[in-house]
């Protein structure tokens, strides 16, 4: 089942995003996105980013898996990520105020909003990796904060028993340094780039990764 959900999740991005240029009502389905995101965050970290969200799989889906050049180092360092941040929910914020409130024009904000980080989001998945967008998507970034709440924040576990054949950082569509947590003992992987997509559970040879 999630399997389909995958090929076909893609739809959902194209649907509301298009019918939204007619009928700006359907740019709260990206609120709601936006939403559903935050709330898996408090308990599952960016699991949404890596198994639930329709733009990511469409980026997928048209530009192929995991297949581009590294995403550049500079794109994934705290001042990018909160640079862009700030600027982006600067803007977005800004422009939900010119509304005035009118439901129509604040549907219409996300619709537009939605269609600009997308057009980033695939200029980046055509120059590096496919889910380089992931490293600065500001939902991915609110996602990271509200996960840093927990004790404990949801992270992948890696086995002390790691032969380092690195074989899971070359699945890795996010360019994640995994062997580098590797420790005497069972270690987490608590770094803010994890989508938990769970690919490098799924190469793993050895199975040191869950």
């Amino acid at each position: 089942m999630h399997s389909k959900y995958k090929d076909y999740a893609f739809i959902i991005t194209l649907s509301y995003l298009t019918l939204g240029l007619f009928y700006p009502l359907f740019g709260y389905v990206m609120a709601l996105c936006m939403l559903t995101a935050i709330g898996i965050s408090l308990f599952a970290g960016r699991k949404w980013c890596g198994t639930l969200c329709p733009r990511g799989f469409l980026y997928d889906k048209f530009l192929g898996q995991n297949k581009k050049k590294s995403i550049p180092a500079w794109l994934k360092t705290k001042q990018a990520r909160y640079g862009f941040f700030a600027i982006f929910m600067g803007v977005f914020m800004w422009r939900l105020y010119l509304t005035g409130g009118d439901v129509y024009a604040i549907g219409s904000v996300f619709i537009t909003m939605g269609i600009i980080s997308g057009l980033i989001g695939f200029g980046l998945g055509m120059l590096y990796k496919t889910r380089s967008w992931c490293a600065i998507c500001p939902m991915g970034t609110m996602a990271s904060w509200f996960a840093s709440l927990r004790a404990k924040p949801a992270a992948l576990t890696l086995a002390a028993d790691c032969k380092t054949c690195r074989v899971c950082e070359k699945s890795c569509p996010m360019d994640v340094p995994i062997v580098s947590y590797k420790s005497t003992e069972p270690a987490p992987v608590a770094d803010h780039n994890c989508i938990k997509c769970k690919v490098c559970v799924s190469t793993c040879p050895r199975g040191a990764i869950a």
